[in-house]
Order: C-alpha cells, then sequence, then structure tokens
C-alpha cells in the first residue's frame, strides 16, 4: 500500500530540514556556530558525567566533539570556505579515530619479540571475540575470519538462527560449541579445547545474554572460566543498560578461579560502564584502544565497543581482525597461563 499524502509529522519534519538546510548553504557562518554549539553542549555533557551518569553514552565522542570544536573555531576564525574548513576538520578526526587500525602500534611491534620469547616458555590461550551481526551477508568470509583466526576459544554475538546455519562447517575446527538456544539469547561460545561445564542465560531488563564454559583436561588452562555477552546499547535505553551491567557483574561474581569475559559491551575503555566493570568484578584489559565498529559501509572504525577482559590471568598480546562481512572487526588476544595451573 502506498501513502497517498505523507504524514503530517514527516512533512513537518521534511520541511523544517529543507528550510534549516537552505539555510545553512546561505549562511556558512552558521553552520560552524551551529557546529561550535554540538561541541560545546557534548562536552559539557561529559564534563558532568561522574554526576549524571546518563551522560555516559556521550563520553565515547569525546575525541569527534573535540575536532568538531576545532574545526568549527578554525572555520570561524579564517571565515573564507568555512565549510570546506569544517568539512575537512571532520574527516581529519574521522580518519584520527581509524588510525590505530591501519598502523601499526610501534609499542606493540618492540614488545612483540618478547611476548614471542615468553611464549616458549609459557602456555598461551587465543581467544576472539566476534560480533557477527544479523544482516552480514559474506558467509565465506565469516567462517574464513573465525576459521583462520588461530583463536583457541570463539566467542560469537548476534548469531541468529541463519548465523548459526552458515557457522555449521566450523565444527571441524571447532569440536566443543555452547549454543543458546533460549528466546533472546544469540550468543555463541566455539571451544578447540574440550569442557568440563556450561550453561546459557537470556537477555532480559536487569541481566544480558551470556553463555559461559569452563576449559577442561590437565592442561594449564584447565579451570578457566570464559563468558561472553552482549550489553545493551545506551544510546537505546541507558537505564537497561546500567541493568544489565549490574546483573553481568553479579554472575560473573558467582564464578571462582581465573575468568575471561569477551563479548560486544556497547562501552568504550574510557566509559563509566568499563570503569565500573573493571573494578567491581576484578578485570582488567588490553590497555589501548582497539576501534572495532563501525567498519560497514566504510572501513573507518571509530570506537572500541568489543573487548576482552581477564581476570587472573596475564595478557600477552592483543589485536583486531580483518573485516568480515561484519559492522564489527573481530578483537584477538593471546592470555599468558601459569606453568603450574591445576584443574579447580
Amino acid at each position: 500500500m502506498r501513502w497517498k499524502a505523507s504524514p503530517p509529522e514527516f512533512v513537518w519534519k521534511r520541511e523544517f530540514e529543507t528550510r534549516l538546510g537552505a539555510a545553512l548553504a546561505r549562511r556558512p557562518s552558521a553552520a560552524c556556530w551551529l557546529a561550535l554549539a554540538v561541541s560545546y553542549c557534548g562536552l559539557m555533557a561529559i564534563l558532568y558525567a561522574s554526576k549524571v551518569p546518563r551522560f555516559d553514552a556521550v563520553v565515547p565522542l569525546t575525541g569527534h566533539l573535540i575536532g568538531l570544536g576545532l574545526s568549527a573555531t578554525a572555520a570561524l576564525a579564517i571565515r573564507q570556505r568555512a565549510i570546506l574548513i569544517l568539512a575537512s576538520g571532520g574527516l581529519v578526526t574521522v580518519l584520527a579515530h581509524a588510525l590505530p587500525y591501519y598502523v601499526p602500534d610501534r609499542a606493540a611491534l618492540a614488545v612483540a619479540p618478547m611476548a614471542e620469547a615468553r611464549a616458549e616458555r609459557e602456555p598461551i590461550l587465543k581467544v576472539m571475540a566476534f560480533n557477527v551481526w544479523r544482516k552480514n551477508q559474506d558467509r565465506a568470509a565469516m567462517v574464513r575470519a573465525i576459521e583462520t583466526s588461530g583463536a583457541d576459544v570463539v566467542m560469537l554475538s548476534e548469531v541468529s538462527p541463519q548465523r548459526l546455519a552458515d557457522l555449521a562447517p566450523l565444527s571441524a575446527t571447532y569440536p566443543h560449541a555452547v549454543i543458546c538456544e533460549l528466546p533472546n539469547c544469540d550468543q555463541m561460545l566455539l571451544s578447540k579445547l574440550p569442557l568440563e561445564a556450561s550453561g546459557a542465560l537470556p537477555a532480559t531488563w536487569d541481566q544480558p545474554v551470556m553463555v559461559w564454559a569452563r576449559l577442561a583436561g590437565t592442561g594449564p588452562a584447565a579451570g578457566v572460566t570464559v563468558v561472553s555477552t552482549h550489553l545493551y546499547r545506551p544510546s537505546r535505553s541507558y537505564t537497561v543498560h546500567r541493568r544489565q551491567l549490574e546483573g553481568l557483574i553479579v554472575h560473573l561474581g558467582r564464578f571462582e578461579g581465573p575468568l575471561i569475559l569477551a563479548g560486544d559491551l556497547n562501552a568504550t575503555s574510557a566509559t563509566r560502564t568499563l570503569g565500573d566493570l573493571a573494578r567491581r568484578a576484578g578485570l582488567k584489559g588490553a590497555g589501548h584502544n582497539l576501534p572495532s565498529w563501525p567498519v560497514y559501509p566504510l572501513m573507518l572504525p571509530q570506537f572500541g565497543i568489543d573487548h576482552v577482559l581477564v581476570r587472573g590471568l596475564a595478557i600477552r598480546d592483543s589485536g583486531l581482525g580483518g573485516y568480515a562481512g561484519s559492522d564489527h572487526l573481530p578483537v584477538w588476544m593471546r592470555i599468558g597461563l601459569p606453568q603450574d595451573r591445576r584443574p579447580s
């Protein structure tokens, strides 16, 4: 059925956007002042995020707001070709945030030889977290990225029924799996190592979706618990995001011994969410930014919202995987295990 006439609210919205665009085109300085006001309001919200927890959802935009404010200030100061200066500043800001993906971390390269030497005398467990995305159409790239990752344990988010069928060929590489077939439960855990115990919890308003497993066997990884989760997006509802965080912390407290938490947490390392999770659950991360989202339709990842966090273990190396059809990049981590570890 086609609309004969647009609903009144859409007509008003379209007319407002048309007039605003025309006004900004006639007066470039107005666009610069608007960008400066947006930057100022956003930065003020971030400044008061400690007093108004809801403003924590704006914290990931700190760098972008600073870049927008500087670009608008420069455009207003120079005045000539103000829109070009504003657009160029915005492009530079976006490219700067994507830089960690394209430029190798020289600090990491410097310690790589030592990490390799340590790996020869210390067991290493490689873990990968990957939000495969419900709209992922590149099945071959998705399967290939997981199969060639070399990860011992892979934790996947947004695994729809269609994704389950697509991931079936991985059973040869990862013979052990934890699949949640409950409603509101789209997580999956794949492992090359045998599992001693496992479980799954669906998403509710008070807890995020979770699948977990305790590694078995007689090797150094025996007794390590791995948990895969996906927190609600704070831009949709910060209240639900925080309620699920509280539920996650409670559930993590029930696991004893060394633990690995991975997944799409919809929060960057600078947010209060990650700070509270690390402090209250005794977790630690890589310590540097790994921009993993968004990479669709352009390969310009801006925010590090996918994480691998550990408790009672040592992080040896971490990084990002290549594009695999999703709007997220895979995040991987190599975790050192003590030689004398025994099954709990």
